[in-house]
């Protein structure tokens, strides 16, 4: 029929079709074991009770009700140290792979670049975890800005019990993902907005 071949020429065009939000029960910590700044554009939340008391610091946690990320970026899974321009080159080739799959047209490319300099030129060269790279002051927001201008809305955390992680998941070691929910939602730059006026005139 002609609508299924409409189908499949909207998903080759690599546009997402907009799922509704996937509502989910997950855990937050409500202890002070992060920093003044830090984790300033991500509101991290497991949905395991266990993962939620560890890293709570305290073990004091509260149940709440978030939109489930329908295309989060993977954060690597093993406890790695890395520098700025580390985590900067694995995000320069998924741009890379987004453009030649036809999931970012060339400005979008460009924009990401951008978004990406920034995010290791403030995350710097020392080496250090992972986490803490990409969670401190001054950094968490640029680099939920370079994950938002490659088309991600959140970020997925794999964690198990085994993962050698200094936060231990559950005991029984059983796999739970911890979910970086985005404080701002990217919004249309003005060029998108004033072409989507455009279209409506």
């Amino acid at each position: 029929a002609p609508w299924e071949h409409g189908v499949s020429e909207f998903e080759k065009a690599g546009l997402r079709l907009v799922k509704p939000s996937e509502k989910i029960k997950v855990y937050r910590g409500k202890g002070k074991n992060v920093a003044e700044g830090e984790n300033e554009g991500i509101t991290w939340v497991a949905e395991d009770k266990k993962v939620a008391e560890n890293y709570s610091g305290d073990g004091q946690v509260e149940e709440v009700e978030v939109s489930k990320p329908k295309n989060p970026f993977p954060n690597p899974t093993d406890t790695i140290h890395v520098k700025g321009s580390d985590v900067g080159n694995k995000l320069r080739l998924v741009r890379d792979r987004l453009f030649k799959e036809g999931k970012l047209t060339k400005e979008q490319a460009l924009e990401a670049s951008k978004a990406i300099d920034e995010f290791v030129s403030a995350a710097g060269e020392e080496s250090e975890l992972y986490s803490t790279k990409t969670n401190k002051k001054g950094v968490s927001s640029k680099y939920v800005k370079a994950l938002q201008a490659l088309g991600f809305d959140g970020i997925v955390q794999k964690e198990s019990y085994n993962s050698g992680s200094p936060f231990t998941a559950t005991k029984t070691g059983n796999e739970t993902n911890t979910y970086g929910i985005f404080k701002e939602q990217s919004l249309p730059t003005q060029e998108v907005k004033a072409e989507i006026g455009r279209a409506h005139v």
